[in-house]
């Protein structure tokens, strides 16, 4: 299974679907495990960017078939990227708050004035754009030793370059959150339960590979700059 998302020479759409429903059901418990693990480690609110790149560093493991240790990683990974995750949970919390604050604003006029409806299109668009960049974000902070605004850079070009990988991905993603808002109360037991940790794991099996293929690989075949990039023995 470790293999099974890096091999240009199987059909790797079908594949990483069957592969994903197979990660799935085997992590399944830990899975539940490591959600609640994650909700945990949110509750002080300033800790979500170490915690999102904590559930990064698993889901991206579970993808990829490597072990691991799921609490004592968790918390490793969680303290060894406390600060560029602590920054980067600033950018995306406080980046989703100010476009929240603009629709809200907005949304009282539309019904008068049709202009207001422009504003709330593109800020729809800017949320949609800073889900995809959070897909690759927190992915490479915890996989390539680079300064923040290369990562985020990076994760913008990757969200226009695979482009058609990662709307599937947010249609998935947002289709799941919009359900769940749809059938609130009645689905707080599965946000609590497994939400989270399923949104984590699609993401990582669908941008992994986007992540590996331009900008992991071409590093890895320069002349051994692999100590230099890589932040984690996992390549």
């Amino acid at each position: 299974m470790g293999n099974s998302l890096s091999s240009p020479r199987e059909p790797l759409e079908k594949r990483r679907f069957f592969v994903f429903i197979e990660v799935f059901f085997h992590k399944f418990w830990k899975l539940i495990g490591f959600n609640l693990l994650f909700l945990l480690s949110c509750i002080p609110v300033v800790t979500i960017g170490p915690a999102l790149c904590a559930m990064a560093y698993v889901t991206r493991n579970f993808a990829i078939g490597k072990p691991l240790f799921l609490v004592s990683d968790y918390w490793g990974t969680f303290r060894k990227n406390w600060k560029q995750g602590f920054i980067y949970g600033l950018f995306f919390c406080g980046s989703l708050g100010i476009v929240g604050v603009v629709i809200t604003l907005c949304l009282p006029y539309t019904a008068h004035n049709p202009l207001f409806q422009i504003p709330l299109y593109l800020c729809w668009a800017v949320i949609g754009v800073l889900i995809i960049v959070n897909f690759y974000a927190p992915l490479m902070i915890v996989t390539l030793d680079l300064p923040l605004w290369d990562i985020l850079k990076n994760a913008f070009i990757l969200s226009l370059v695979a482009l058609r990988t990662n709307l599937i991905t947010l249609f998935l993603v947002g289709n799941l959150l919009l359900a769940c808002l749809y059938f609130y109360p009645y689905s707080a037991f599965f946000v609590v339960t497994i939400l989270p940790a399923f949104l984590s794991l699609v993401a990582s099996f669908n941008s992994y590979p986007i992540v590996e293929k331009f900008l992991i690989l071409p590093y890895a075949s320069q002349q051994k700059r692999e100590d230099s990039i890589f932040r984690d023995s996992s390549h």
